[in-house]
């Protein structure tokens, strides 16, 4: 059987390109210890809690602890309370598709937080203003975003790749509604 495509031309040339690239290969690649310390990343900084904050004026620090203290306020509620919230499509799909449940709790619970915050003239509720846009639940002094979700790291990490975030004191949390509570909501 005739090999095909491995003419006198082509061995020639790999011939001349072979050391080459073995060159090459050995020069990009260091060994041993070298490789090791090579492929290692030199971890960014932890941001330091409250650092952020600590960078606000008087007037945007109490706004942010009006929506800290709304966040607490408004997850604290009872399973009754949050349901009361909640639209009868959203009860609906809550029961039909549980992996929903979450997502409109929490949906609920930005709600209620920009009402608990109306009053603060220095705090805009944009969550919702962009349909199919990423923009952040809240603006504080129309310059400082902060978004309001669940405590999970996943969410945590989820928020902090968001190109408008750059220290988690801007990420509120609340803690993750336990299965229990999911599931009294949407009896």
């Amino acid at each position: 059987m005739a090999r095909r495509g491995g003419g006198k031309a082509a061995k020639a040339g790999a011939g001349i390109l072979k050391p080459a690239l073995t060159r090459l290969r050995k020069t990009k690649r260091p060994a041993g210890a070298a490789a090791k310390s090579a492929a290692k990343k030199v971890p960014k900084p932890k941001p330091v809690p409250g650092a952020w904050v600590n960078k606000l004026s008087a007037k945007d620090k109490a706004s942010y602890n009006n929506l800290k203290n709304a966040v607490n306020a408004s997850s604290n509620r009872s399973a009754a309370q949050i349901r009361a919230g909640l639209s009868p499509r959203q009860l609906a799909r809550g029961k039909q598709e549980p992996y929903l449940r979450s997502r409109f709790v929490g949906s609920e619970i930005e709600k209620d937080v920009a009402r608990r915050v109306r009053s603060d003239t220095n705090i805009s509720h944009l969550g919702t203003s962009q349909p199919g846009k990423a923009v952040p639940d809240f603006k504080i002094g129309g310059k400082h975003n902060v978004d309001v979700t669940g405590g999970s790291a996943t969410s945590m990490r989820t928020h902090m790749n968001r190109p408008y975030y750059s220290h988690p004191d801007q990420v509120l949390t609340y803690p993750s509604v336990p299965k229990t509570k999911l599931d009294a909501i949407f009896r």
